[in-house]
């Protein structure tokens, strides 16, 4: 009789399992003295000890899995509180890619494709894209002005001395009309967690300055052609050379262009390809207003 003891876990084609293997290394071992048939007693005796040798090595796997953040299942709340992760997504798979975000920090350099890894994880499609500035892209200040040896110049300002600026642009969620798709609330939050991180990834002293798009002037806007632009009571004429334009699709998809000329006050040409997929949407331009002053060494400029 065979019973429950004569039922492997995989039959056919199929690869074994680490119990199948066991079981048959403990067959083997036995010879040809004693029958290993299922149902005999030697079967039963092998059957008993490969469960509980498969189950002691299952329980260390587990174990080890707790520790692998694309495995991991029971330690998950713990890591969170060893990495002070306070964004507790709805998603088993979201939690372990911050998890996994965090531990890789440990092993990558803060250079700008690292950040950008980051703000994927922790804002999703909130996030648009990092542009990293370094000292010299960007300008300093100092009461009354000077002049350093080796050719820097300092402005006549308040005292700040950008060593690294990185613009992260994000935006909240909104249609083609600009209304407001995503929760206020969670939105700053979720750019206070992201700013958390990156407080403590950076190498050096970090002020958080967020500017904002500001939004357009009356008038909406519709694809024109392959590199055109139209406007329906819009004020292109304002526009200057290089000035970011963000666009949300009909299909709620944001899109960026960068002027290149503007022809009047209907008429722009931008630098990229225009996407035949927006009629009569909302716009918002690149001016941008800045919620604190000039901060001292690494900067990072949120687009909200």
């Amino acid at each position: 009789m065979n019973g429950k003891f004569g039922q492997l876990f995989r039959t056919g084609e199929e690869a074994e399992s680490p119990f199948e293997q066991i079981l048959q290394s403990l067959n083997d071992a036995r010879g040809t003295a004693y029958s290993i048939e299922p149902g005999t007693a030697v079967y039963v005796e092998n059957y008993a000890f490969a469960k509980a040798i498969n189950d002691i090595w299952e329980t260390n796997q587990r174990m080890v899995n707790q520790f692998d953040p694309h495995k991991m299942g029971v330690f998950i709340d713990r890591w969170e509180k060893i990495y002070g992760i306070t964004t507790h997504s709805n998603s088993l798979e979201k939690r372990k890619a911050v998890i996994a975000a965090k531990m890789s920090l440990a092993t990558n350099a803060p250079i700008s494709q690292v950040v950008a890894d980051l703000c994927r994880v922790y804002l999703g499609d909130l996030f648009v894209e990092v542009n990293h500035y370094t000292a010299l892209d960007n300008e300093g200040g100092v009461p009354g002005g000077c002049n350093v040896i080796g050719g820097v110049s300092l402005n006549d300002d308040i005292w700040f001395s950008p060593i690294s600026l990185i613009s992260i642009r994000t935006w909240q969620k909104r249609d083609k009309l600009d209304n407001i798709m995503y929760d206020e609330k969670q939105y700053q939050k979720d750019i206070n967690d992201l700013s958390a991180v990156l407080d403590g990834f950076l190498p050096a002293y970090m002020i958080v300055n967020t500017y904002r798009y500001t939004y357009s002037q009356a008038g909406v806007v519709s694809y024109g052609g392959s590199n055109l632009i139209i406007g329906d009571g819009t004020t292109f004429s304002g526009l200057l050379n290089g000035d970011k334009m963000e666009i949300v699709d009909n299909s709620g998809v944001l899109h960026t262009f960068t002027v290149d000329y503007v022809d009047d006050n209907e008429d722009v040409y931008p630098m990229e390809p225009v996407i035949d997929n927006f009629t009569g949407c909302k716009y918002r331009t690149s001016q941008f207003i800045l919620d604190q002053e000039h901060n001292l060494d690494n900067e990072i400029f949120g687009v909200l």
